[in-house]
């Protein structure tokens, strides 16, 4: 079965259910939620999104959820629970979960995934037209681009209840990065010092994309890219074009990329999967530091979003927040700054030339209802519009989001005592899904 191409969710370390499997060890996990109508009146004053429904999952330890997706066969979650005791201890005692809920808010599965001694977590997740989940996981502790260098395994789950069907380990092992996994290849982005499998270098550490035959595992291809200074990929996409949209960061110039702002700049470039020439190069930045990764590629164009410590052209300085889209064809379109000098813009998904980011600020953005929490949801138009913001979730962080069917799903951690229902432990994953 061939696995549909999704960026790679980095999960740093961490959330866990109810209704798991015989055999599963981890502690009982609770679900809460807050009333529709209560959320919705919280969030809804003027032209606005609607709340549709929400949902607390957690355990008494460490709970998060960092990766969600919509399908006409419900909405998908995955994220990770650590037992705080364990953790304190020196060792974790941890677990990846998968959930599957109905679209009107009924939690129909969970799947646990342990790894004894180690922290796991997902970089990988496709829903088929049946239902079935594909992952893909990998033991070790992960961080945005820096994912474990142990061998990655793809699960096959059923639709139906959530149930192993069949699992393989991906031969092109070890792996530094976020991966796509098609149905011939692996795609590895990474940042490394020197040449990669032959490639020639620039300089100091440099951005390599590498395709691996699936089966055998052997190198196809290397596309080594950088500057003489620090140079790394930190995301990877697959449009659907079928091209690869890598993103990263860079100290130097890259050659076709535009030339250096200053500080770390952003660099996002696509990339032919045939053969791994590049299609062409982007690199953009402010006076100072900036951190921006790909997210998110429809037919009209592609998404970077992160932060900066400077200020682009039209924005004032001490916005961090940043939204960027290109077309396809690589040239920009826009570039949303929050108005918010503590804020950072993690995710973006686009349906009907509407923009859709998340994130966490600490300020007050929204504009339609009062702030009721850290994290939001942001709507952007064509021609950067911005058409509304919601704030929710307590003191909390909206990890990612997926549109379809209709619904805008946003996905995090919380660590407030009362919203979605009330805590469960130290920090809980919550699901909200909205209605444009």
């Amino acid at each position: 079965m061939a696995l549909a191409a999704v960026a790679a969710l980095a999960a740093p370390a961490h959330a866990a259910p109810a209704g798991a499997p015989a055999g599963a060890t981890a502690a009982t996990v609770d679900v809460r939620s807050e009333s529709a109508p209560r959320a919705d009146a919280q969030a809804r004053q003027g032209s606005g999104p609607r709340l549709l429904w929400s949902r607390r999952i957690g355990t008494s330890g460490a709970d998060a959820v960092f990766g969600v997706l919509v399908s006409q066969q419900g909405v998908y979650i995955h994220g990770t629970s650590i037992d705080i005791p364990s953790f304190k201890e020196g060792y974790s005692e941890n677990e990846v979960f998968v959930q599957r809920w109905s679209l009107t808010g009924d939690l129909l599965w969970t799947h646990r995934i342990g790894e004894p001694d180690a922290i796991s977590s997902v970089s990988q997740m496709s829903v088929a037209t049946d239902g079935d989940v594909t992952l893909i996981t990998a033991p070790g502790t992960v961080g945005e681009g820096y994912q474990s260098h142990a061998a990655r395994v793809v699960r096959h789950l059923s639709g139906a209840d959530g149930s192993e069907a069949w699992q393989r380990e991906l031969a092109a092992a070890p792996i530094f990065g976020p991966v796509v996994v098609t149905d011939e290849a692996v795609f590895e982005a990474s940042t490394w010092k020197g040449s990669r499998h032959g490639a020639p270098a620039f300089g100091g550490f440099d951005a390599v994309l590498t395709r691996f035959d699936l089966d055998s595992g052997e190198v196809e291809w290397v596309h080594q890219a950088g500057s003489p200074k620090r140079d790394g990929f930190e995301s990877l996409v697959m449009g659907p074009d079928g091209d690869l949209y890598a993103g990263g960061t860079t100290s130097g110039a890259w050659r076709g990329g535009g030339g250096h702002v200053g500080g770390t700049d952003a660099v996002v470039t696509r990339i032919d999967p045939d053969d791994g020439s590049a299609v062409w190069v982007k690199q953009i930045g402010t006076a100072r530091n900036d951190n921006l990764n790909v997210r998110a590629v429809d037919a009209q164009g592609v998404t970077i979003t992160g932060m900066t410590f400077g200020s682009f052209a039209g924005s004032s300085a001490e916005q961090p927040g940043v939204a960027v889209r290109f077309s396809l064809g690589g040239k920009q379109q826009w570039l949303d700054q929050l108005p918010s000098p503590t804020s950072y813009v993690g995710d973006a998904e686009a349906a009907g030339g509407t923009v859709y980011t998340s994130g966490r600020t600490r300020n007050d953005i929204a504009t339609v209802g009062r702030a009721r929490g850290s994290s939001f949801l942001r709507a952007v138009g064509p021609r950067k519009a911005p058409r509304w913001t919601v704030q929710f979730g307590g003191d909390s962080e909206a990890y990612r989001l997926a549109v379809g069917q209709g619904r805008i799903a946003v996905a995090g951690e919380t660590f407030d005592k009362r919203a979605f229902g009330g805590r469960q432990g130290p920090s809980d994953g919550y699901l909200t899904v909205w209605e444009d």
